[in-house]
């Protein structure tokens, strides 16, 4: 049963809106409230995959974190558990990020 409820979970994810790209920049600043500390995330290292360098995530405050091949680290807001458990299996990494995570939940830059 417990299986049937992630796929449900994982089916009404793939039915939720995309988010709309405004105009200029996404959106970048941080929605989390003063005072957040940033998440110490253990990352996976991904050496086959062309675009993402390691990824990792914080189940308590549904954040992940991936970073890219060129350096660049970003942090994923509201990502449930079911969409990092997709990403782990997906055969490619990258185009599920551009695919699944990207359009749908605002991100911050980690300097």
């Amino acid at each position: 049963m417990l299986n049937g409820n992630r796929n449900a979970a994982f089916m009404r994810y793939l039915s939720m809106p995309i988010r709309r790209r405004t105009t200029g920049s996404r959106r970048r600043g941080s929605r989390q409230p003063s005072g957040y500390d940033r998440l110490r995330i253990r990352m996976r290292r991904y050496p086959t995959s062309r675009s993402i360098a390691a990824a990792g995530y914080s189940a308590a405050r549904h954040v992940m974190r991936i970073r890219y091949i060129e350096g660049r680290e970003y942090e994923y807001i509201g990502v449930p558990p079911e969409v990092y458990g997709a990403f782990l299996k997906a055969h490619s990494k990258g185009q599920f990020v551009n695919w699944h995570i990207k359009p749908r939940y605002d991100y911050e830059e980690i300097d």
